[in-house]
């Protein structure tokens, strides 16, 4: 099975290589990450440039958790790591 996760970043390097291991544990479906990165701008902030195709990390990443919990037949809580 998959590891019930959602995985978060501001550039794709780290996720991408998480992603592309042989044996992955974690579902590219919840992986979210911004393409261009943040080039150490952190005036971006978490939500990043938004526009009309995209509303930023952090509502793609809570539809991620929405969908995870949804699957649950008992939550008991999440850790959230930085």
């Amino acid at each position: 099975g998959k590891a019930r996760s959602v995985l978060v970043d501001g550039e794709a390097k780290v996720i991408g290589a998480l992603l592309r291991e042989a044996k992955s544990p974690f579902k590219a479906q919840n992986a979210h990450f911004e393409h261009s990165g943040r080039g150490n701008n952190w005036a971006l902030g978490y939500y990043g440039p938004i526009n009309e195709t995209r509303n930023g990390l952090v509502d793609a990443a809570m539809e991620s958790v929405r969908k995870e919990l949804e699957v649950c037949d008992c939550y008991r809580g999440c850790v959230m790591m930085h």
